[in-house]
C-alpha cells in the first residue's frame, strides 16, 4: 500500500536542511513518497558541478555571513532567505511522477489567485520571470525532485552574491538576474511563507490521498 508523508523542518540552517534532504533520498522506501519543506536562513546553494568561484561572490557571502551549500542535484546557483520556500518530492521509483509533481506546485500557486506557468525548462514563472527553480537526482531506486519558492525574499541581495558570466551577457544579452526573477508577493500581495504553506495540506490531500505528518 502506498504511503505519503509530509514534513516541515523547524530549521533554518541551510547545511541541516540539504543533509536532511539527501537523508530522505538514501532512506525512502519504493512504495512512500515524502513532501518535504524547509527554510534557510542566508545561502547560496550550488549544484553538484558547479564552481562556486565562477558562480558567486565569496569574499562578499563569507563578509555577510551567508552559508556556501553544495546538493546533491544539478542545476544553478540560488541564494536562499528567510522568504524563499524550498519543497523537496522524494520517492520510490515507483511513485516519482515528474508530472505530477510539477502540477501540484502550480496548483497550489494558482490556488492564490495567481497565473503561472512551467516553462519547460525546469522553472515556473509569472509572466516571463521565474519564481521557482527545479533539479532532479536519482540515487538506486530512489529519486528526488526539489526546488525553490520565491515568496518575499529580497531581491537585491540575490544579485549580490550571484554572478552571471561575462560571455553570456555578450552573446545572449543576458539581463541581470534580479530582473530575470519575481517574487510570488509581487503578484500577491501580502503572501508570506507561512501563507504559501497553509494551502499545501489541502492540495497534497487532493492529488495524492491521506498522508501522515512527520
Amino acid at each position: 500500500m502506498n504511503k505519503n508523508y509530509l514534513y516541515v523542518s523547524d530549521s533554518n540552517d541551510g547545511y541541516f536542511n540539504l543533509a536532511l534532504d539527501e537523508w530522505f533520498l538514501d532512506n525512502v522506501k519504493d512504495d512512500e513518497l515524502i513532501l518535504y519543506f524547509y527554510i534557510n536562513k542566508s545561502a547560496v546553494i550550488i549544484g553538484k558541478n558547479q564552481n562556486p568561484r565562477k558562480e558567486c561572490d565569496l569574499p562578499r557571502m563569507h563578509r555577510d555571513g551567508v552559508q556556501l551549500v553544495r546538493r546533491i542535484s544539478g542545476g544553478g546557483a540560488v541564494f536562499h532567505d528567510m522568504g524563499n520556500l524550498n519543497f523537496s518530492f522524494i520517492a520510490g521509483a515507483s511513485r516519482f511522477d515528474k508530472k505530477l509533481q510539477h502540477q501540484f506546485i502550480l496548483d497550489c500557486i494558482r490556488f492564490l489567485g495567481i497565473d503561472c506557468t512551467f516553462s519547460g525548462r525546469n522553472d515556473m514563472l509569472i509572466n516571463g520571470r521565474k519564481f521557482s527553480g527545479n533539479a532532479y537526482c536519482s540515487k538506486n531506486a530512489a529519486k528526488q525532485h526539489h526546488g525553490t519558492l520565491l515568496v518575499s525574499t529580497e531581491l537585491d541581495r540575490l544579485q549580490n552574491y550571484l554572478t552571471v558570466d561575462e560571455r553570456k551577457i555578450r552573446s545572449k544579452g543576458v539581463d541581470s538576474v534580479r530582473s530575470r526573477v519575481c517574487n510570488l508577493s509581487e503578484a500577491c500581495p501580502g503572501l508570506t511563507v507561512q501563507g504559501l504553506l497553509d494551502v499545501i495540506p489541502r492540495e497534497f490531500e487532493k492529488k495524492y490521498g491521506n498522508y501522515k505528518l512527520l
